[in-house]
């Protein structure tokens, strides 16, 4: 009797450890090639070498005159602190895909559009420094 619950101990321990291996080597699989069931968000500090890369951009934000030429918006901290216009200002996201990146830009350039001027257009331009997703082009413009 003794015999067969020490043999059913150690099929149970053989059994743990080795799904606590499988599972120690799934999970940072599943979050470096972001399986569509499994997205994260949120950027890992321990085993960095799984984790999602930083998405890197340049923005930069501009209005046309009605005749296309492209200048500075006026008071764009007042829009929003952290860009300058029409300068390029580089970012890193850690946190956000491409499409969340545009949607928030898209947003962005749509509200200065409704409390400037309406005689000129308003626009936004990316560029990828560090290119993830090969379909993805090289720059991204808006315009409102």
């Amino acid at each position: 009797m003794a015999k067969t619950s020490s043999s059913k101990r150690e099929l149970l321990i053989l059994i743990f450890i080795a799904v606590w291996i499988f599972v120690q080597m799934a999970i940072p699989f599943i979050r470096k090639f972001e399986l569509s069931p499994f997205k994260y968000r949120y950027a890992t500090y321990s085993w960095a070498m799984f984790s999602k890369p930083a998405l890197r951009y340049e923005v930069s934000f501009f209005r046309k005159k009605p005749g296309g030429e492209k200048e500075a918006i006026p008071d764009m901290n007042k829009f929003d602190f952290r860009y300058r216009s029409p300068e390029s200002t580089s970012r890193n996201e850690y946190y956000q895909s491409t499409a969340e990146i545009k949607n928030r830009f898209r947003q962005l350039i749509q509200y200065i559009a409704q409390h400037e001027d309406p005689n000129f257009k308003y626009g936004v331009l990316l560029r990828w420094t560090q290119q993830f997703d090969p379909n993805e082009p090289k720059e991204w413009e808006y315009h409102v």
